[in-house]
C-alpha cells in the first residue's frame, strides 16, 4: 500500500469521493489504464493524493508501488464521477462503509469534513483483515481523539471515547414507543433475560429497528449497565438479577427432569 501525491498544476479541483484514470505507456507504446480513487480533501489545490494497493501482476499498481519516483511524470485524467460524492452542503449525517482499501474515497470525505471544521456527525464501519491492515489508522485514532462527532470502534469500546446521554433527549410519548417496540422484538425472537435493541429515529419521529443484540456488553463501557442505573439497578444488583433467572431456570429443568 502506498500514498502518492501528484502536482497537477492544471487542476480544477475535485469532490470527495471522485477518482481519476491513470495511464502508462510503454517505450513500445504499450498503454495501460487503471482508475485510482482521490484521497486528498475536496478542493482545487494542485496537489492530488492517490492510495495504491498493489495488486499482484498488475501493470499498474506494481509500477505506482514499486517503480515510481519523484519527478516522475504521470498521464492522469479527471476528475471523474459525481454519483458517490460528498459535500458540506449535505446537512445529513455521514454512515460510511468499507472494506479494505475501499476506504481511499471514504477518506477524502472525511479530511474534507475535517479541513472544514464540519461537526456534522460521522462514522466510519470498516472491515480490514487485521488491525495492522488499517490504512490510515493513525490519521483515523487523530480524528477520533479530535472529539468533533467521528464515532470510531476506539470511540465505542474505549474508555473516556464517547459518551451515554441516558436517558435520551426524546419526549416521553417516543421513549415508550420505542420501549413497547424493543420488548416486542425481544419477545417475537425468543430471547430471554435481557437484550438491547437499537433504534434509528427520523426527523418526523419514525422509529426503525436497526438490530437486536441478544447477549450485550456488560463492561465499564457497555450501554446495558447505564441504561439500568438511570432506573436505579446498579452493576452488582443487574448481575446478580441475571444470575437469579439462571439458577431459577436450572432448578425448573431438574424438577421437571
Amino acid at each position: 500500500m502506498r500514498s502518492i501525491t501528484f502536482e497537477a498544476t492544471a487542476w480544477g479541483g475535485h469532490m470527495a469521493g471522485q477518482h481519476v484514470d491513470i495511464r502508462l505507456t510503454a517505450d513500445n507504446g504499450y498503454q495501460a489504464q487503471r482508475s485510482y480513487s482521490i484521497a486528498s480533501p475536496a478542493g482545487r489545490g494542485p496537489h492530488v493524493e492517490l492510495t495504491v494497493e498493489r495488486v499482484s501482476s498488475g501493470e499498474v499498481s506494481e509500477f505506482l508501488t514499486e517503480e515510481l519516483r519523484a519527478g516522475d511524470a504521470i498521464e492522469l485524467r479527471g476528475p471523474i464521477g459525481g454519483y458517490f460524492t460528498w459535500n458540506p452542503s449535505i446537512s445529513s449525517p455521514l454512515m460510511l462503509i468499507a472494506g479494505g482499501s475501499g476506504v481511499v474515497p471514504l477518506m477524502s470525505m472525511l479530511r474534507t469534513r475535517y479541513q472544514l471544521g464540519s461537526k456534522l456527525p460521522a462514522r466510519l464501519l470498516y472491515s480490514s483483515r487485521s488491525a495492522e491492515d488499517i490504512i490510515y489508522r493513525d490519521e483515523l485514532d487523530r480524528l477520533v481523539a479530535n472529539r468533533d462527532g467521528f464515532y470510531s470502534y476506539e470511540a465505542k469500546y474505549e474508555a473516556g471515547g464517547s459518551t451515554h446521554i441516558v436517558p435520551a433527549a426524546i419526549d416521553e410519548d417516543l421513549a415508550a414507543r420505542l420501549q413497547m417496540l424493543g420488548l416486542s422484538a425481544h419477545r417475537l425472537l425468543g430471547l430471554r433475560d435481557y437484550s438491547r435493541s437499537d433504534f434509528i429515529v427520523t426527523r418526523d419521529n419514525r422509529p426503525y429497528l436497526l438490530e437486536v443484540n441478544s447477549l450485550p456488553g456488560l463492561t465499564p463501557v457497555s450501554l446495558v449497565p447505564d441504561a439500568c442505573a438511570a432506573i436505579g439497578i446498579g452493576f452488582e444488583a443487574l448481575i446478580e438479577r441475571l444470575v437469579g433467572y439462571a439458577l431459577a431456570r436450572a432448578e425448573l429443568r431438574d424438577a421437571v427432569a
